[in-house]
């Protein structure tokens, strides 16, 4: 999950989901979540 974080600061968001329960939703949502580099390259 890639989020930019000056964006959501400036908008006074704050975030609430941990990288456990975004894995969740993602997976709930019928999809396989997956870590990736800087380079957008999967990571094991």
């Amino acid at each position: 999950v890639m989020m930019e974080e000056n964006v959501v600061s400036s908008a006074g968001t704050t975030y609430r989901l941990n990288a456990g329960q975004i894995e969740s939703l993602i997976s709930d949502a019928g999809y396989e979540p997956r870590r990736r580099d800087n380079w957008y390259k999967l990571l094991n």
